[in-house]
């Protein structure tokens, strides 16, 4: 979990501010429309947090007095906008969790669903049984708004399954969401295990040098502008490669020997792809890694010269600088910022 927190962390002045809303008043957040009322399905607000400085990480707390029932949304903006790898990762922290002693789904696959103001199934859920007499059943919820994600968790206290999904449902339509508008989202479809698994022989790091941190940056910002009205290219297929952990799930394409890393459940990423090997060019090629935030913002790191393991990627994010950092300023530019060698 060292790992998580350390890809995580945000800057001490951001971390879970209190945001200034009275008990009593609802709240909207501003970039999706979704607004949560001070009651929500008659449980109370009891907290409202962010862990940024915008917004783009917030989460709710609703529960009862004696916390019988305990309602948790989170919405934040994850640098992969794929609601199936999510809720795979959510689920993953249920089915894992020490104190709940193996978790159960109730059903074998998750349904979709469409949320209010929207023609699409892209959204999921779940119901599980737990080992824990303080709550032996909990649902899961993950729903797309444009490019943000809502994930709500309902725990109960005395509840069985089919009063547990009553419950979440009316947890989600008391939720007000916005219409949806442009571009509709992609049907919902839950993540399956890779027919097969990658093989990791001992990577190292490429030299570090100036190249490359200038093809890291020029691909990230492919990675970070922003959304345009023009329709999108249909989302890859993707699939599990590998055991789930509490740390991280390893996520691919069919086929493909670059894969994603998703860490922890809300939003951060680490992308691992073949370089572009350019003649004459010295530090292209290889393996990029790439980490994506919520904040939208990318950082590349050295390339390697074989496809790393999971451990190196984690280890090289965790224990070393950026070549480039990429980002989108105040009027939608892109920026790119480049570490010298040295």
């Amino acid at each position: 979990m060292a790992v998580v927190a350390a890809l995580c962390a945000v800057p001490a002045t951001a971390q879970q501010r209190d945001l200034p809303v009275p008990a009593d008043k609802g709240w909207g957040h501003a970039a999706t429309g979704v607004t949560f009322p001070a009651r929500l399905a008659g449980l109370p607000r009891t907290s409202i947090r962010d862990s940024t400085a915008d917004e783009r990480d917030v989460s709710l707390n609703f529960e009862t007095p004696d916390r019988a029932t305990v309602v948790t949304i989170f919405l934040f903006h994850p640098a992969l906008a794929n609601a199936a790898i999510w809720f795979d990762r959510s689920e993953a922290q249920i089915a894992l969790r020490t104190d709940w002693h193996g978790a159960t789904p109730a059903d074998q696959n998750p349904t979709a669903f469409a949320r209010p103001g929207s023609a699409v199934s892209a959204g999921l859920k779940q119901a599980y049984r737990t080992g824990s007499k303080d709550y032996p059943t909990t649902a899961l919820a993950v729903v797309p708004v444009g490019e943000w994600l809502v994930a709500v968790r309902y725990s109960a206290r005395d509840v069985d399954i089919p009063a547990l999904r009553q419950r979440l449902n009316g947890v989600i339509d008391a939720i007000r969401w916005p219409a949806e508008t442009g571009v509709p989202p992609p049907a919902a479809r839950p993540i399956a295990a890779c027919a097969d698994t990658l093989r990791f022989g001992k990577a190292k790091m490429m030299k570090r040098n100036i190249n490359m941190g200038l093809m890291g940056g020029l691909l990230s910002g492919l990675m970070v502008k922003p959304a345009t009205d023009a329709k999108p290219e249909a989302p890859r297929e993707l699939c599990r490669d590998g055991t789930p952990t509490l740390e991280y799930g390893m996520y691919r394409a069919a086929g493909s020997d670059g894969y994603t890393i998703a860490f922890g459940d809300a939003g951060r990423v680490a992308y691992v792809a073949k370089g572009i090997e350019i003649p004459g060019m010295n530090g292209s090629g290889g393996y990029t890694v790439t980490f994506g935030s919520v904040d939208g913002a990318m950082a590349t790191y050295q390339s390697f010269d074989r496809l790393p393991s999971p451990k190196q990627v984690m280890d090289e994010i965790n224990s070393t600088t950026p070549v480039s950092r990429t980002n989108l300023d105040s009027e939608g530019k892109t920026q790119i910022h480049i570490d010298a060698p040295k």
